[in-house]
């Protein structure tokens, strides 16, 4: 009948009108959408990220409210006595662990800001070999605004490095400096003269290195370290009892020279020597950079330094000096290095490593 005909019309156009709307619902939910948090009716959290869940419907199928004595869902957030499982708990991205780092102030004057521009330069550099910057360098992390013991009031820049000495229980480290010159090029006056009566009143002038430092720890927890006063005025027989002292088993003020870590220290495929020859190697060709003023860092654990993986370590430091090459070797640390080697190398080599004379 005719009412029956304009009844079903009507009937059609408010479906179609439904449709409608549905469509341009779901349009707008599966298109570029913010992250949104949707509650559905079980109690559940979903999730929605940006363009809509990939290969699944946007919205999930209704599902029957389970029996509540089959019910093993994780329970309403905030309700009382009831935790989630604790495997579901742990299921989160392991946090990384972070390197343990050392922060070094910048120094006075002009010499801070030619360290952070000698490592800005340095870590990036391309024609520096990655098996030298990993090896011989500590790895740079940029700058930190930092309180220091002089003004814990206020905020220095500090450089972020690696820690060189990380891991070591009973560390035994020595500083050595390494040049007959230990200023650079267009230097104040004042500077140089300061430098050249360190240097001539060193071994400086005469092995092209000088020991800065000293620390030996033996297995017992004792320590051994000279005073400044002893190191200022070392001669040449002077640091070979240091090197020797060095390498010795016993540390404290009763220690000797037995030398009786020289073979695991300085020698070995993975020892001091070795690694020293490494660096020659390079500062043999390389036209990057002279080192005035810096030092060549060892270090190794008393409590491992004969066990797998207890290699010694060698890392230059102190940068503040550093300066372009112009595409000239660095005469002045190859020099010094050489020295230092053949130095060692004699130690190693003597027979049972009687005890120097003075």
């Amino acid at each position: 009948p005719p009412c029956n005909t304009a009844r079903n019309k009507s009937t059609r156009s408010v479906e179609t009108e439904e449709n409608r709307q549905n469509k341009s619902h779901n349009t707008a939910i599966s298109g570029s959408l913010c992250p949104l948090e949707k509650k559905i009716s079980s109690g559940d959290t979903l999730y929605i990220p940006r363009g809509g869940l990939p290969n699944q419907p946007t919205h999930p199928p209704p599902r029957p409210a389970p029996h509540r004595r089959h019910h093993v869902r994780s329970p309403r957030p905030g309700a009382p006595g009831r935790r989630p499982p604790r495997r579901a708990r742990q299921a989160r991205p392991a946090r990384r662990r972070r390197r343990p780092l050392f922060y070094k102030p910048l120094q006075a004057l002009d010499r801070g800001e030619q360290e952070l521009a000698f490592y800005t330069a340095f870590s990036a550099h391309p024609d520096v070999p990655p098996r030298i910057r990993d090896a011989f360098f500590p790895r740079f992390h940029g700058t930190r605004l930092l309180p220091t013991a002089a003004s814990p009031g206020e905020s220095h820049p500090h450089l972020i490095l690696d820690d060189l000495l990380k891991g070591l229980a009973a560390p035994s480290v020595t500083d050595i400096k390494i040049g007959a010159c230990t200023w650079p090029p267009r230097a104040p006056e004042p500077y140089v003269a300061k430098c050249l009566a360190k240097d001539r009143g060193s071994t400086s002038v005469l092995l092209g290195f000088r020991v800065s430092g000293v620390m030996v720890s033996d297995p017992s927890g004792a320590v051994w370290r000279p005073d400044r006063s002893e190191l200022k005025g070392t001669d040449i027989p002077g640091v070979r009892r240091m090197l020797r002292r060095y390498v010795s088993s016993a540390g404290g003020d009763g220690g000797g020279e037995d030398c009786a870590l020289a073979a695991a220290v300085y020698g070995g495929e993975g020892g001091v020597l070795a690694q020293l020859r490494e660096l020659k190697a390079w500062f043999e060709v390389q036209t990057l950079f002279h080192f005035y003023s810096a030092s060549i860092l060892l270090s190794y654990d008393a409590n491992a330094v004969t066990a797998p993986g207890g290699a010694p370590r060698v890392k230059l430091v102190d940068f503040a000096h550093v300066v372009e090459s112009e595409g000239v070797i660095d005469h002045n640390f190859l020099g010094g290095l050489c020295s230092l080697i053949k130095f060692i190398d004699d130690i190693v080599s003597s027979d049972k490593a009687p005890p120097a004379q003075s």
